[in-house]
């Protein structure tokens, strides 16, 4: 091993905005050289990237550590002595090989943020709510069947939680008791249904479950007043909930891949929706409410059966994407043209024989797809197009 002496060490250390810190990333280390714990000053210590298997006990020198970065090394357990790191408010211990925490984690009371992610956790220690003063909490990636329910709950001050990529097959209704939460991950999990405690969520602006086993979305979803992303893409959902309406402040929603057939005439009532996407559902129609989107840009309808687009959606003024490649489209509706922000249009494999000449006025178009259709070149009308500067691969798409 590299001479890692008091005396070298000092080379490493470095005062970066009024913090000390010493950076021993990618060196190398299959152990903590012993004089490291001997610089007490030391506030923040990155060990990204070594072979480490272990922390010596007498990590708890540092009593001035603030920020520790064990990113990417070979741990299965922390000492129980880190728990005399009083000072310590970030911990990223993500892509180590842990297989539990110590329950002492409790004496942690100054931690903010703690990095857990692909680890090999089976469970959290019910301890693990007394970190009074936890706002981030990633825990994705391992495999958690449950949480502590009666504990979760004491995370006040939470308000970023990743849970996705778990084996959790419901979440606990306590979780409707973190008042300060904003951010909520479960994706890719087991679930079969939400809480409807949810609804007391009342300050949460990202939802995001893609990838569960839920069959609809409880009603109470509707009481997420300050909701700004909602991701329920590739589940089982078969109907949305009418109270989808109230979701005044949603900026984007994600309900590709699922079986949806239809969608709530409520859907228009959403109105700063900036991004909809809908693709591979079986969605044969669209409600003409959908023209009160006044504020969408993108909207993804590929992979449906739409056997044609209602006249409405020339009412999208700020669309500046639109994708309904995969369907059964026969024609387009002329008051396409009426979508002068329009800069990408998909139309790939449809049953388009031509196309409607006011494409033309599409005037911010630059990329047109229409591989896939049995159109002529003479159909496309490849003069206007040609006239915005678009190439023949924008027009067909290569």
């Amino acid at each position: 091993m590299e001479d890692y002496s008091s005396a070298k060490l000092k080379a490493y250390v470095e005062v970066r905005g009024g913090v000390v810190s010493l950076d021993l990333s990618g060196k190398g280390l299959s152990r903590i050289p012993d004089a490291v714990t001997e610089l007490t000053e030391v506030e923040e210590l990155s060990l990204y990237n070594n072979n480490l298997t272990e922390l010596p006990t007498s990590i708890n020198k540092l009593k001035n550590l603030i920020r520790l970065d064990l990113i990417d090394n070979i741990l299965r357990e922390l000492p129980s002595e880190i728990v005399d790191l009083k000072e310590l408010r970030r911990m990223d211990v993500r892509k180590n090989q842990l297989v539990s925490l110590p329950a002492s984690i409790q004496k942690l009371n100054q931690l903010e943020e703690l990095h857990l992610y692909f680890n090999k956790l089976t469970e959290l220690p019910s301890e693990i709510g007394d970190l009074k003063e936890l706002r981030r909490l990633y825990v994705s990636f391992n495999q958690l069947v449950s949480l502590p329910t009666w504990s979760i709950q004491k995370l006040n001050q939470l308000e970023v939680l990743h849970l996705s990529g778990n084996k959790l097959t419901e979440l606990p209704s306590e979780i409707g008791d973190l008042k300060e939460l904003r951010r909520l991950y479960v994706s890719f999990n087991q679930l079969v249904s939400l809480p409807t405690s949810i609804q007391k969520l009342n300050q949460l602006e990202v939802l995001h479950v893609s990838g569960n086993k839920l069959t609809e979305l409880p009603s109470e979803i509707g009481d997420l007043k300050e909701l700004r992303s909602l991701n329920v893409s590739y589940i089982q959902l078969v109907s949305l909930p009418t109270s989808i309406q109230k979701l005044n402040q949603l900026e984007e929603l994600h309900l590709e891949g699922n079986k949806l057939t239809e969608l709530p005439s409520e859907i228009g009532d959403l109105k700063e929706l900036r991004s909809l996407n809908l693709s591979n559902n079986q969605l044969v129609s669209l409600p003409t409410s959908i023209q009160k989107l006044n504020q969408l840009k993108k909207l993804h309808l590929e992979g449906n059966k739409l056997t044609e687009l209602p006249s409405e959606i020339g009412d999208l003024k700020e669309l500046r994407s639109l994708h309904v490649s995969y369907n059964q489209l026969v024609s387009l509706p002329v008051s396409i043209q009426k979508l002068n922000q329009l800069e990408g249009l998909h139309l790939e494999g449809n049953k388009l024989t031509e196309l409607p000449s006011e494409i033309g006025d599409l005037k911010e178009l630059r990329r047109l797809y229409v591989s896939g259709n049995p159109l002529s070149m003479d159909a496309i009308h490849v003069p206007e197009m040609k006239k915005k500067g678009m190439t023949h691969s924008d027009i067909t798409g290569g």
